[in-house]
């Protein structure tokens, strides 16, 4: 009866034989791991926060493109207070 790890080594010759295209294939076991669900355990609660940060992205961009709006028109306003002040000053030199 051999050991498992000849027979691991035996494994990873056979595996690291195969194309690129080969070693994209599906896990050894034949479970599928979900990037959306992680598998439950101690390390996986990390990824899930991570994960579900991920999917609050949009509401992220929409804030974004809000501040950005807000931003704009506070430009806007800046250049019209520019202008009446210049106007303001323009008319007190001609007046003097």
């Amino acid at each position: 009866m051999a050991d498992s790890s000849t027979h691991e080594r035996e494994k990873n010759v056979k595996s690291s034989e195969g194309s690129a295209s080969e070693s994209m294939t599906l896990p050894r076991s034949g479970r599928r791991t979900s990037l959306w669900h992680a598998p439950k355990n101690e390390d996986s609660e990390e990824l899930q926060e991570i994960i579900d940060t991920i999917h609050q992205i949009p509401d992220y961009e929409k804030s974004v493109l809000s501040y950005e709006a807000y931003c704009e028109l506070l430009r806007k306003e800046i250049e019209d207070s520019k202008r009446i002040l210049v106007d303001i000053l323009k008319g007190e030199e001609s007046g003097v």
